[in-house]
């Protein structure tokens, strides 16, 4: 018979749930397994979904709708560092079982009122609830607060079920209270005061922030809210900063704006930054030098100026952390012009070129066919292997310049170009550019308003094919 701790070891190296129970089910008798196995086993055959239990286990409604279902997950409980729970659970029995090991991930319904509460199988106050679901060892929380507007595509069971206003003042009454928790990922109205509060702690976990606002318009951050976030991103290795809409209130004075852009840019544990709609009109050049200390920058919808193009091109040049540069329908302030903002973004390309971004998109940003012979000779210099130019209006006249600089550059191996103007001479002049690379290039010119038809498509892509370059290409239908 196998010791269990080596079938502990053996069971380890299993990856799915799939290969986990045939091994189960090749030991064969409940000796043969052992008592931790054996209760695993039964669970798994219990009508459970397996995956819910290997290689890590998932709390969810099924397993507290019987008492036998629930002893044996106490048996197994020691083995899992970190506990998922999804669904309608019992609060009291979380409190009672689990182990010091365990650290949890909620993705569970959270109770709007009284009546959805349950603590060993009794309603209690929604205050009450709140305040014990506060004592658990979560490390990470998803919560959708308010799933019937439009975030139904989201894990449908991280939801609260029409969170009301006592619920939503109940739980961030608590939430600082939660110093386990190292990711927050959260639909629905936004507390920032209570939210950054929580992360300047210093005894808090928190190093990962992905915000979703469920209202319109955007969070005014006031200067106390800066101070926290800006302390936050100082003294912590975060690692994500992901929250919509972002403007600063009128109490908010250029020191304070711009400690909290430099502790952002600049933080050296940063893998993601990502942002819509955030007001950068005051990320000013006086937050220099500082170098980009993030992997992914992700900014969609700014409102920006040259000046604070400028300073951001300042922040990548010679960053050797960022690999991904997204900057996409960016908003303009009508006291420039679209030629100054072109010259902005002829910066920040040069400052591409000298850092070590690898994608970059940079969708609706009005880069015309003018810009080109500029940029172009600039992407060929560069490291750039993904390259996205959607719906910024060029035609055969920029693709010129572009398909030269995938000539020159063999690290480029995909250019997206939708929704531009773009025929099929550019289209051929896009493939022969090309064709027998080292590394296939990929090119996606979808939705193109430069005259092509399926007709014609199709011989394009044959000619691709022939060529050894994968082409993404399709037509509007006119009518």
């Amino acid at each position: 018979m196998v010791p269990p701790e080596v079938l502990l070891k053996i069971g380890f190296l299993l990856p799915d749930a799939a290969s986990f129970f045939s091994f189960l089910e090749a030991l064969d008798a409940p000796a043969a397994r052992g008592p931790f196995f054996e209760s695993l086993w039964q669970l798994g055959s219990s009508g459970i979904d397996r995956s819910h239990l290997w290689p890590s286990l998932t709390m969810t409604g099924a397993i507290f709708q019987t008492p036998r279902r629930l002893a044996l997950v106490e048996s197994v409980l020691g083995l899992y560092s970190n506990v998922k729970v999804m669904g309608r659970c019992d609060l009291g029995w979380l409190h009672n079982h689990l182990r010091p090991s365990n650290s949890i991930t909620w993705n569970a319904l959270f109770p709007s009122a009284s009546s959805d509460t349950n603590i060993h199988g009794a309603h209690v106050p929604l205050d009450e609830w709140y305040t014990m679901w506060a004592v658990l060892p979560i490390t990470n929380l998803d919560l959708v607060a308010h799933p019937s507007r439009g975030y139904s595509k989201l894990n449908p069971f991280a939801a609260m079920d029409e969170w009301g206003s006592d619920a939503e003042q109940c739980f961030y009454a608590v939430l600082p209270q939660c110093l386990h928790l190292a990711a927050l990922s959260f639909v629905g109205t936004l507390n920032l005061s209570v939210i950054f509060n929580l992360a300047a702690q210093s005894s808090s976990s928190l190093v990962e922030l992905n915000l979703t606002s469920s209202h319109v318009y955007p969070s005014l951050l006031s200067a106390a809210e800066l101070t926290h976030a800006t302390q936050w991103l100082a003294t912590t290795p975060v690692r994500r900063f992901c929250i919509p809409k972002v403007t600063f209130g009128g109490d908010v004075d250029t020191t304070v704006r711009n400690a909290f852009f430099s502790a952002l840019l600049s933080c050296p544990s940063m893998e993601v930054i990502e942002g819509t709609g955030w007001d950068l009109t005051a990320l000013e050049t006086a937050i220099l030098p500082i170098t980009l200390g993030t992997q992914r920058l992700m900014l969609h919808q700014p409102t920006v100026t040259p000046s604070s193009l400028i300073t951001l091109a300042h922040a990548v040049c010679n960053s050797t952390a960022v690999m991904q540069l997204t900057l996409t329908g960016y908003k303009a302030v009508t006291a420039y012009s679209r030629e100054d903002y072109g010259s902005a973004f002829q910066v920040l390309m040069e400052a591409v070129t000298h850092s070590s971004v690898t994608s970059l998109d940079v969708t609706g940003c009005y880069l015309h066919d003018c810009y080109w012979p500029r940029l172009g000779p600039m992407v060929q210099t560069s490291k750039l292997q993904t390259l996205t130019l959607k719906r910024n209006e060029i035609s055969d006249e920029g693709v010129a310049w572009i398909a030269q600089a995938i000539q020159a550059n063999l690290t480029l191996t995909r250019v997206e170009l939708d929704d531009n103007l773009i025929s099929s001479d550019g289209v051929l002049r896009l493939l022969n550019s090309g064709a027998d690379r080292p590394r296939p290039l990929s090119l996606s010119l979808l939705w193109n308003y430069g005259g092509l038809n399926e007709d014609v498509n199709v011989k394009l892509r044959a000619l691709a094919t022939d060529w050894g370059v994968n082409l993404e290409i399709a037509t509007y239908f006119v009518h």
